[in-house]
């Protein structure tokens, strides 16, 4: 008997048998309306600075733009729709970063970057080329773009030499939100950024420089900053005559860009009583180092990369500034070495190295199954906040070791040392 039109409709109602994974994982959030897209990337981005990547990525990257290139990247691949969202909600771009070369096709993307992010924070860095034909015209159409939003800068990157770009002073007294100030390249110490640099407001508090300055014009002109950081090239001499007076500066670093770093001649000639936060990159020599942390003992941060030092040296720098409340040391030591310093950091001896410490990083173990680390960060598990630890590939924690580590409840990152910059 052939089925009746109920038995038929009720085999037509039958649910269609649902679409494989593959398929089905994208479409729900195709469907998401635009503005509530916006609204969930919007929530993030009230604790994170995110900047717009190609093919509909968002990437996060570091509020502090230095050290950008060390964190890792968190890559997010939201769905097809999203770059062109993105691009339509001016409210979602709070920083953007302009890395530019500054060319004509370079100033006409930010142009559109720019004016679509309305109030954004601006962080912009640039480069010219020397011998570029159309310097004059990229000049003044860059100075142009400046100009109009030099009150939403809060930090410049620079990368040509001062006499290539003589529109400087025209939004220099525009700055008013510049937060740091870098420049680099040839020239980058030169009178042109000297004089760009006493012009600039008062709240302007970061600059980095290739030389030490030494005239007492210059020095006069660093007077207000809070954040310096200095590369230093050992084939110019520093003018041991003038002192290095920097009585704002909290935020310190210095960096050689020689084969060697002794900077006896900087320390001997600087004087910082309120700075807190000092980065050392490839220190050589750490006895001139540690007499002046003996005088600066105000110092709660400090911060040795790449050093190439005597394990005794490094135990000199801890004795010189017992208050430091974070140490970062970024450079591998044999295991020997660093069982003999961990034992002495430990709080059962009665004069522990940096006895005041909450933050510890160490990054570059070469070989390491440490029961002295374990004994030292158990006699500090009430008083450290977060410890770090990046081991040579390989070469992680012993398992039991890890355990005990891991009982004592403190934050803790231990990963191993990946090819990166550090």
């Amino acid at each position: 008997m052939p089925p009746t039109c109920s038995t038929n409709t009720m085999l037509n109602l039958r649910r269609p048998d649902p679409p494989p994974m593959q398929q089905n994982a994208a479409s729900p959030i195709q469907r998401v309306p635009a503005d509530v897209l916006g609204c969930i990337f919007e929530a993030a981005l009230e604790s994170n600075h995110w900047y717009l990547h190609d093919r509909g990525e968002y990437r996060m990257a570091s509020s502090d733009y230095h050290t950008r290139a060390i964190l890792p990247p968190i890559i997010v691949q939201v769905c097809r729709s999203w770059h062109n969202v993105a691009c339509r909600m001016a409210s979602l771009w709070r920083f953007i970063l302009l890395n530019l070369q500054a060319t004509p096709q370079s100033i006409r993307m930010a142009e559109v970057f720019i004016c679509r992010s309305r109030n954004a924070e601006l962080a912009v860095e640039f480069w010219l080329p020397e011998n570029s034909r159309d310097m004059p015209k990229v000049n003044s159409e860059m100075a142009t773009i400046l100009v109009q939003n030099a009150h939403r800068i809060r930090a410049l990157y620079i990368g040509v030499a001062s006499e290539c770009y003589t529109a400087l002073p025209s939004f220099r007294a525009s700055l008013v939100q510049l937060h740091t100030l870098k420049f680099y390249g040839r020239g980058s110490a030169s009178r042109e950024w000297i004089e760009f640099l006493a012009g600039l407001p008062v709240n302007s508090v970061g600059m980095s420089l290739w030389r030490v300055p030494s005239s007492p014009h210059e020095i006069h002109s660093f007077m207000g900053l809070s954040t310096l950081a200095i590369s230093v090239d050992l084939q110019h001499n520093v003018d041991e005559s003038h002192r290095l007076h920097l009585p704002h500066i909290t935020t310190l670093t210095l960096e050689c860009s020689g084969s060697e770093f002794d900077p006896h001649h900087i320390f001997d000639a600087l004087s910082a009583p309120s700075l807190t936060t000092l980065t050392v990159v490839a220190l050589h020599n750490a006895t001139t180092v540690s007499d002046w942390l003996g005088r600066h003992t105000q110092l709660s941060t400090l911060r040795v990369v790449g050093a190439k030092i005597k394990a005794a040296q490094v135990a000199q720098i801890m004795r010189a500034a017992p208050r430091l409340q974070e140490f970062v040391f970024r450079r591998g030591l044999p295991h020997s070495i660093l069982d003999g310093l961990l034992a002495e950091m430990s709080l059962t001896n009665a004069t522990p190295l940096l006895p005041q410490l909450r933050h510890l990083t160490i990054d570059g173990w070469y070989m390491f199954t440490s029961e002295a680390l374990v004994k030292m960060l158990e006699s500090r598990a009430d008083s450290l906040s977060h410890i770090e630890l990046v081991f040579s590939p390989g070469r992680m924690l012993d398992p039991t070791l890890l355990a005990r580590v891991q009982a004592l409840r403190i934050p803790t990152l231990l990963e191993e040392q990946k090819n990166k910059y550090r």
